[in-house]
């Protein structure tokens, strides 16, 4: 008679919890959502490299900056 009771009680929790966590799974959607920023700006500079020695070369750089 004691295991009997034990058995059923036993059955019981696994019953509860087995719907608990079917209550869970159902509540989990499959929607993934992206966003894509628009927002960049271009930065125009110059620079001075030095080639060689005393030379020097200027060129015109853009950098975008997200």
């Amino acid at each position: 008679m004691k295991i009997k009771k034990v058995l059923v009680l036993a059955l019981l929790v696994v019953s509860v919890l087995a719907l608990a966590v079917a209550s869970q799974i159902s509540q989990v959607t499959n929607t993934i959502s992206i966003e894509e920023k628009q927002d960049c700006t271009l930065n125009f500079y110059n620079t001075t490299e030095d080639v060689y020695g005393y030379v020097t070369r200027t060129r015109d750089t853009k950098r975008i900056m997200i």
